[in-house]
């Protein structure tokens, strides 16, 4: 009788030691559950808030020897801007550094109409709030982005305006292509001012070519 009831006992406790485990498999599985829904959630959410652009993905390089980082979402203040493509860019967490912004050139500022391009710049981002999403990080430390001033894709902006060539060899993008189409076709900004000269206009990484000390952008 003694050993039966061992048996029995035995038998029990095994049971209640199955079943601990099967509930402790369970309770992990519903909190890593928990954690997923909550990561699907906050990705929505500041998805939402960005608005309608383009989701955030890997890219090319930009630029020669850029290196390339995972994307980065940041907002922030333009504290100052050093000609149509580059800008002093202080995000809402603290630090500083410079931006170069992605998928276009403009015209260096000793180049012709390179002084209006950076006048624009500046009116239109100078001490303004903006959103920008960085891409890599080219071979000046600069950090080559996207930037957003009120929802909007600020490079495109440039570059439908006439400030700004689509650096078509680094960012393939047929948006930015038939923006610059239709401001070359309609003698906009840049455009406008090489037609009334009587001559073509000169793309800014041919100018740098050209004019390497005049041209460097990391002297800006």
């Amino acid at each position: 009788m003694a050993t039966e009831n061992k048996g029995r006992y035995g038998r029990y406790r095994n049971a209640g030691v199955g079943e601990l485990l099967f509930l402790a498999v369970v309770v992990l599985g519903l909190a890593l559950g928990l954690r997923a829904c909550n990561w699907i959630l906050n990705y929505k959410a500041n998805a939402s808030a960005a608005g309608d652009e383009a989701p955030v993905m890997a890219v090319a390089s930009v630029g020669p020897q850029a290196k390339n980082t995972p994307p980065q979402r940041l907002r922030g203040v333009i504290y100052h801007v050093s000609d149509g493509d580059t800008a002093d860019f202080r995000p809402d967490g603290g630090g500083e550094f410079r931006l170069r912004f992605y998928g276009i050139d403009a015209p260096e500022n000793s180049q012709e109409f390179g002084a209006e391009a950076r006048r624009y710049a500046t009116q239109r981002l100078l001490k303004k709030r903006v959103e920008i999403v960085v891409r890599n990080e080219d071979q000046y430390g600069r950090k080559v982005s996207t930037v957003y001033l009120d929802g909007k894709d600020f490079c495109l902006e440039l570059i439908a305006q006439g400030y700004a060539w689509h650096w078509a060899r680094y960012y393939d993008n047929a948006v930015y292509a038939r923006a610059m189409e239709q401001a070359r076709t309609a003698k906009v900004g840049l455009w406008g001012a090489a037609a009334a000269a009587g001559h073509p206009a000169i793309p800014p990484w041919e100018y740098r070519k050209a004019h390497p000390r005049r041209g460097n952008k990391s002297n800006n």
